[in-house]
């Protein structure tokens, strides 16, 4: 059918990719010079390392976790109450993906962080979960 794989992607462009993917931002441009000028053997792989090492990779990624389970700093809806102390929640999912929690450990935290053998403050901000999202339950009996 005519159809070809594109050529290799350029460092620059390579680089650009990368930063978009765990970071959300592009790279400035030091950031590419200096790639582009690293020939050595691993350059790309100490990229990576950097960026996941990089504060703004649990927010990028941490935005992912919020919205699937519909993290909300408000009730919604018509109420749409103000939650004052939502934000330990949100950087405790951050805090997370940055400094690699086990995926395992992280949702029972989450689900059951009151309940743990051993409570700590972090598994008592993490069991905010359950209070979070939008309040349909309670507008549902509201209409009743």
């Amino acid at each position: 059918r005519g159809l070809h794989p594109n050529p290799p992607a350029t460092r620059g462009r390579l680089l650009r990719r990368l930063h978009f993917d765990l970071r959300g931002l592009p790279p400035c441009i030091d950031e590419v010079n200096s790639f582009a000028a690293d020939q050595q053997r691993g350059a790309y792989l100490r990229q990576v390392e950097r960026l996941l090492s990089h504060p703004q990779f649990g927010e990028k990624w941490g935005r992912h976790w919020l919205d699937v389970i519909r993290f909300g700093e408000s009730r919604g809806f018509e109420r749409n109450e103000i939650i004052l102390n939502a934000w330990p929640f949100r950087d405790y999912v951050i805090d997370s993906l940055n400094r690699d929690q086990p995926y395992d450990r992280f949702l029972v935290e989450q689900i059951a962080g009151d309940e743990l053998d051993e409570v700590t403050e972090e598994s008592l901000v993490a069991s905010g979960f359950h209070h979070l999202g939008e309040d349909v339950a309670g507008q549902a009996l509201d209409a009743v």
